[in-house]
């Protein structure tokens, strides 16, 4: 089995319809504010020259980045740590349907015969940031019409636009981008509004986690009891914290219906309540997010008489 499936893909992006279970965690960032995405032009960058696509079709990012960083296969995923400056990379993929790796899969090697895609972290020094190349076999090409979608600090998924694919050599296919300080790079079959909708279709496509400069050590899931209480007369219902942790203000909490996402101002303690706008077949989640953003949850959740 390689990368993850459409439900861990959904959760990376943060789309409400993914979220998981109340109090299971996941890597994920959540994404969205209400109203429309914006789209911009993506940023180009020059793509590698061919030395850095081997005569056997295989990346050479090692070699590109002259030592600077290290790539690993973990099983389903590849590790990439960057000497300097320092930062970690995950790289994943998912599909809807299953994750077989006949069908697509994270590789350097893009003479496979499945879908074969790699993102390359690279360090600009002038700009002092990271910007990413993006290779990719002829079936992954012409597979869709992929876009970069990315995700900041925020949380907030953005379509920066049309991946700008170019034929390297062969089989071998090039595009860049420079997105600026990110926490997730998604190459998908879709744009950041459709993702926010959970109306996604068969999605398709490969994602880069970005790292902090320094490993912290994981924030545990605050322990939380959410009462609600619905009243169909109003069209609301009201989320009250009712006992457990506190949540500092250095997380977030998001409440989440299945068409919008709303920020709950932290820090938010027993007796504390919120009431939301629902219709009577509506699902209501409390998610948390870490101070460090590297780990979210799904508190409680809600679902209404007419589900």
């Amino acid at each position: 089995m390689n990368g993850l499936d459409r439900r861990r893909f959904l959760a990376s992006l943060g789309v409400a319809a993914a979220a998981a279970s109340a109090g299971c965690s996941s890597d994920s960032l959540p994404g969205g504010t209400n109203g429309s995405t914006p789209t911009t032009t993506p940023t180009g960058t020059d793509v590698p020259e061919d030395p850095y696509v081997t005569d056997d079709a295989v990346v050479d990012y090692p070699g590109m980045v002259d030592g600077a960083a290290t790539v690993n296969a973990g099983g389903d995923a590849y590790t990439i740590e960057y000497a300097d400056p320092k930062r970690e990379f995950l790289l994943d993929s998912g599909f809807e349907g299953g994750t077989d790796d006949a069908e697509l899969r994270v590789s350097r090697d893009m003479s496979v015969g499945a879908r074969a895609g790699f993102v390359a972290p690279l360090y600009n020094e002038s700009a002092g940031e990271f910007v990413y190349q993006i290779f990719a076999n002829e079936a992954f090409v012409e597979y869709a019409d992929w876009n970069f979608v990315t995700v900041g600090d925020d949380g907030q998924p953005t379509t920066e636009g049309a991946v700008p694919f170019d034929r390297l050599q062969g089989s071998v296919y090039g595009a860049g981008v420079s997105p600026g300080e990110i926490r997730r790079l998604f190459v998908v079959d879709a744009t950041a509004e459709t993702l926010r909708s959970g109306d996604v279709g068969n999605l398709s496509g490969i994602v880069l986690l970005v790292g902090r400069s320094e490993r912290q050590p994981a924030a545990s899931v605050p322990q939380v009891r959410f009462a609600f209480e619905y009243a169909p007369d109003a069209g609301e219902v009201t989320i009250t914290h009712e006992a457990g942790d506190n949540i500092p203000e250095e997380d977030d909490l998001f409440v989440e219906t299945s068409d919008a996402r709303g920020a709950w101002e932290t820090p938010v303690s027993a007796g504390d309540a919120r009431a939301v706008s629902v219709e009577p077949d509506a699902t209501v989640r409390v998610v948390w997010v870490a101070e460090s953003g590297d780990r979210s949850a799904t508190l409680a959740e809600w679902t209404g008489p007419d589900a």
